[in-house]
């Protein structure tokens, strides 16, 4: 595949449909969202909202937004204000600003944990291979 083409943003194959000119689909992902951490192949339905950031699988969810961490209680309390008062706009705005902060942080927390193989393999002077 040449650099720039035209890839699905779930699966990785050359994407022949495109939703709203801005998220590349191949045709067996085209109304599926995938996780928002890169290399994750996990992807649910879109319901109205396509985007690459839009979701984090069960498995992130736990593994970035622990159970009874800062994060999970504020992502709760925003649907506990909404079920009192509803959505208004501003509500709605001061959640998905959250929500882009938590994929931020989410994204950050899943490359911080990689190890470059290829990196340790020159330091210590050992042959590099193609799949390292």
């Amino acid at each position: 595949m040449i650099p720039g083409d035209k890839v699905c943003g779930c699966c990785g194959k050359p994407a022949r449909e495109w939703i709203r000119g801005l998220w590349g689909r191949c045709q067996q992902h085209a109304m599926r969202n995938p996780c928002a951490i890169e290399g994750c192949r996990r992807t649910t339905p879109t319901l109205g909202r396509v985007s690459d950031s839009a979701w984090l699988c069960g498995d992130h969810w736990r593994r970035f937004v622990p159970p009874r961490s800062r994060m999970r209680r504020t992502y709760h309390a925003h649907f506990r204000r909404a079920k009192r008062h509803g959505w208004t706009d501003e509500s709605a705005a001061k959640y998905w600003r959250f929500w882009s902060t938590l994929i931020a942080v989410a994204r950050r927390r899943a490359v911080e944990g990689r190890v470059d193989q290829k990196a340790i393999a020159e330091l210590f002077g050992w042959e590099v291979g193609g799949d390292v």
